[in-house]
Parts: structure tokens; sequence; C-alpha cells
């Protein structure tokens, strides 16, 4: 990288500032050597968790989608029939509940690294586009450089890419607001539950609660 340094030449100078501009002016361009990425000044290093929570983030990091997605999607899907059934998927409950907690908390942090990936490869690619249109702009071009117009040049020269990277991305945060409503459904349906109890067991212990309104039809038809 070089730079050049330009010397303004003052009115009427005085035979010491002439030997002085005269000896600068040999020297037009002062080489600035570019720093290597070691070179560059590091950060201090990342701070540790508190042992005191380390076990809770490895518990929380090192959740496995492919062992706990089929566990609460099963259990979210369940209908009991019988007081037994909604009494042991209240006991379930709050392991469900932490289950789904724990997804949802791991696809928020994958969003965001895969944000910061995103950010990154696009940012090359707007690079290359601002510096297509800057050259442009040397060569004669006087409109104004926008934003739509560096989205144009990228889609024109690497659309398969940027468009297949922004799917993902989408993707990526359908998938964390998906399971962060999965997450609040499942903190929730305890109450439900509950509520499901308590009618069995006012109308019939045995019946379901949803069978309710079919017996009163039923012993409708019977009185006619």
């Amino acid at each position: 990288m070089t730079e050049q340094m330009r010397v303004r030449k003052p009115k009427n100078p005085t035979p010491e500032i002439e030997e002085q501009l005269e000896t600068e002016a040999t020297v037009e361009e002062t080489e600035i050597p570019e720093r290597k990425p070691s070179e560059l000044p590091q950060p201090d290093p990342l701070p540790d968790y508190d042992s005191k929570f380390k076990v809770i983030h490895e518990y929380i990091v090192n959740c496995n989608p492919d062992e706990e997605w089929p566990i609460i999607k099963e259990w979210m899907s369940r209908k009991p029939n019988s007081i037994q059934d909604a009494m042991n998927m209240l006991a379930e409950h709050p392991d469900i509940k932490t289950r789904a907690r724990r997804l949802a908390l791991l696809a928020e942090r994958e969003l965001k690294k895969f944000q910061m990936d995103f950010t990154d490869r696009t940012g090359i690619l707007r690079d290359l586009a601002r510096e297509y249109w800057e050259g442009r702009k040397i060569r004669g071009y006087h409109k104004q450089i926008t934003n739509d117009m560096i989205e144009d040049w990228i889609i024109e020269h690497y659309g398969t890419v940027y468009t297949e990277m922004t799917i993902r991305l989408k993707d990526m945060k359908n998938v964390a607001e998906l399971l962060g409503k999965l997450a609040d459904n499942a903190d929730i349906r305890d109450a439900d539950l509950r509520r499901m109890i308590d009618k069995i067991q006012a109308k019939d212990a045995t019946a379901p609660g949803w069978f309710s309104n079919q017996n009163k039809v039923q012993e409708r038809k019977v009185r006619r």
C-alpha cells in the first residue's frame, strides 16, 4: 500500500525552507507496509464461563436435536384419553419443557453463527460490487451508488450462490422462530392438562372430557 505525500509550497519561502522542500520533494511516495493478520493487535483472551455455570452451559450447548426433537414432538402431539394419561403427561411436563427450551436456545445460537458467516461472505460480494461501481465512477459515471445497484450487480454475477445463502438464512430464522414458539407452548401446556383433568374428574373419571358434548347429544336422542 502506498501513500502520496504532497507538500504545499509557501509563498516567498526562505532559503532554509527552500532547502527543506527540495529534500522532501525527493520522496514522492512513502511505502506503508501492510500488516499481516498475525501482526495485527489481538484482543484480550475471551473470558471463560464461571465454573458454577459450566455444567449448565455444557448441558445446553451439547443438546442433540436428533434425539430431542422426536421426544418433544411426540409429547406435544399426544392427546390424553384418560385421567391417568393426562397425569402422566403432567408428570413429564418439566422435563419436556426443559428439552424444548434447550433446543430453542441452541437454534438461536446456530442462527447467530450463521448470520455472522452470512455477513462475512456477502460482505466480500458487496466489496466486489462497490469496486466495480467505483471504477465506473472514475470512468465518468455520475450517479450515486445505491444498495440496489450493489445488490443487482451481486445477483447478476453471483446470483445462484447469493440466492442459496439468502434462502438458508431465511430457513435458519424460520427454524429458530418455530422452536421458540414450540418451547413457549410446552411451557404453558401444563395448565391445559390440569384443566383437562379437572373437567374429566367433574364429569366422568373414565371418559375423556371432549366426549361430554357427544354424550349430551345421545341423551337427548334417547329422551325423544
